[in-house]
């Protein structure tokens, strides 16, 4: 039977990750499915996430690679996958935990349907164990924003049935063999952004990605300050998601470039008059900064944006109704930012 299953590699890049790391890899190693890889991406040259990554596991099954100069999320994931063996690629976050069943729905879905490129799994909060982080991925089209459904909700078994989503950054299963055809992930977008433009990219070419809420993992939705400075300062996380300029000029068609772009750079600079009035200053630099970015780079946007089209075959109104979230303007602003930032007050943060 085990010979019969395809192989599954499993993608976790890892930065400054020490504190996570035991818990991680041993729920990978207790998996039920018997056919996987586990490939650590050590980023930046951490030379103490990588050397206790291959002090304390010695097990076949785990390959562990260090890369000497900065890869960001984005080139540490298609690292991953141009060093994975499996049919399907899974990709996990650092500091998340599985159930020992986690991989079973995953493979099983995307085994009966080849329709289906990829497959995003139900993640709950590492801490308390029964609420609910994302059952599936929606889009805001009209800001490039997310919505992760069930956020904050207790799982009651609401989430049940398979619904059409977007690609997230964990827990989620890839065919390979057809996002291999798209170079994987743009690593000019280096993090935050890169596994929405992907995303977005497999709908733009006919590639549906559903739900495995049977799938589950368990991820830290909030941390303390002081561990998510060291992996990343404000300034980078801002001058990061402002490039979602980029997506929307390479993915959208030239009539929903013209209507959505300017709301898309409404949007960030009201981010960035909400952080000066809070006396932020490094997330305006950050903003500043993408912005002229954005400019620098519009030449080779313009040329992957021939690319992602050459490739459509959705049309925006087809890809856009299986995954947008619908609502006007301002339930928009008030699910993404007022409700979002509530529930993480009181459901998720943990002591600082």
């Amino acid at each position: 039977m085990q010979n019969r299953l395809p192989l599954v590699s499993v993608v976790i890049p890892m930065y400054k990750s020490k504190p996570y790391i035991n818990a991680c890899i041993n729920s990978v190693l207790k998996i039920n499915y018997p056919c996987y890889e586990i490939l650590v991406i050590v980023d930046g040259n951490d030379t103490d996430t990588y050397y206790q990554v291959v002090s304390k596991f010695k097990n076949k099954k785990l390959k562990v690679f260090l890369s000497k100069k900065r890869l960001w999320l984005a080139g540490a994931r298609s690292l991953g996958f141009k060093k994975s063996k499996g049919k399907y690629v899974a990709l996990l976050d650092h500091d998340v935990e599985v159930a020992s069943d986690w991989l079973d729905e995953h493979i099983a879905i995307l085994e009966e349907d080849k329709s289906v490129v990829a497959t995003q799994g139900k993640t709950l909060d590492i801490n308390q164990r029964k609420i609910i982080q994302t059952t599936a991925i929606r889009l805001y089209k009209q800001f490039m924003w997310v919505k992760c459904v069930g956020f904050g909700e207790e799982d009651k078994g609401q989430y049940v049935s398979k619904e059409y989503s977007l690609a997230g950054a964990t827990n989620v299963v890839f065919r390979k063999s057809v996002v291999a055809k798209f170079g994987f992930y743009d690593e000019k977008l280096r993090f935050n952004i890169d596994d929405l433009d992907l995303a977005i990219r497999l709908w733009v070419s006919g590639y549906k990605t559903v739900t495995a809420t049977r799938s589950i993992i368990y991820h830290w939705t909030a941390k303390s300050s002081k561990l998510r400075g060291q992996m990343i300062n404000k300034l980078i996380w801002e001058y990061e998601f402002a490039k979602t300029i980029r997506i929307v000029i390479k993915n959208y068609s030239l009539l929903n470039v013209f209507r959505y772009l300017p709301l898309v750079i409404f949007m960030l600079f009201l981010r960035g008059l909400y952080n000066l009035f809070q006396f932020k200053f490094m997330p305006i630099i950050g903003f500043a900064l993408a912005f002229a970015w954005n400019i620098f780079y519009i030449k080779d946007t313009l040329e992957q944006r021939k690319i992602v089209q050459s490739r459509r075959k959705f049309a925006d109104s087809v890809w856009m109704d299986f995954v947008s979230e619908r609502g006007n303007v301002f339930s928009i602003v008030w699910d993404s930012i007022w409700y979002a930032r509530q529930k993480v007050k009181k459901v998720f943060l943990v002591k600082q």
